[in-house]
């Protein structure tokens, strides 16, 4: 069998396991869905990456309460993506996922550290081409080069600087303050 072939079989075998997974957690066979759960994660491991089929699985975990493993998806994911740079709207999506996951836990040290390496993969982050946009949306956040540049960095400052604020940090809070009405600024420029 050639190879696209087979990635092919191996992602809509990754894929087939979701609804199987809710129609068996919705029917109580909670073994057969922890199954399905499980399938879906080994096949993350075969398959060429793809950022929306990991933040399904990792979904998969979190729903069920499996938060650790739920974050070994996506620690799994940042060390397979290394190659495409710290700035790529994958890794970006992943920290994100990361930084939510710590922060519902109160983990606010280690939300801290994925809200930073967001922030600073956001700034680096080049507009997409002939604005174009590149976007994902899910769970009500915006995902994608461009959606990055304006509200997207600014709910990640406003994130950080509340971070800063519950850990007793005032030189950083001053610092993302001045981060944040730079890119206000030159956002209005952009828009004059």
């Amino acid at each position: 069998m050639c190879r696209p072939t087979v990635f092919l079989l191996i992602c809509c075998a990754a894929m087939a396991q979701v609804p199987e997974y809710y129609q068996a957690h919705s029917e109580g066979r909670f073994d057969d869905a922890a199954a399905k759960r499980e399938t879906a994660r080994l096949a993350l491991d075969h398959a060429r990456f793809d950022a929306n089929q990991v933040l399904t699985v990792f979904r998969l975990y979190e729903t069920a309460g499996l938060t650790a493993q739920a974050r070994a998806v996506l620690q799994s994911a940042l060390s397979r993506t290394q190659a495409l740079g710290e700035s790529h709207p994958s890794r970006i999506q992943l920290y994100r996922a990361l930084a939510d996951s710590w922060l519902q836990d109160r983990n606010l040290l280690r939300s801290l550290t994925y809200f930073e390496r967001l922030a600073a993969a956001m700034e680096t982050a080049p507009a997409a081409a002939g604005g174009a946009q590149t976007l994902l949306v899910m769970d009500g956040c915006c995902f994608g080069r461009n959606c990055f540049n304006a509200q997207g960095i600014q709910g990640v400052y406003r994130q950080l600087t509340e971070l800063y604020r519950q850990l007793g940090r005032p030189d950083c809070v001053a610092a993302v303050l001045k981060k944040m009405s730079v890119h206000l600024l030159h956002g209005d420029q952009m828009a004059h």
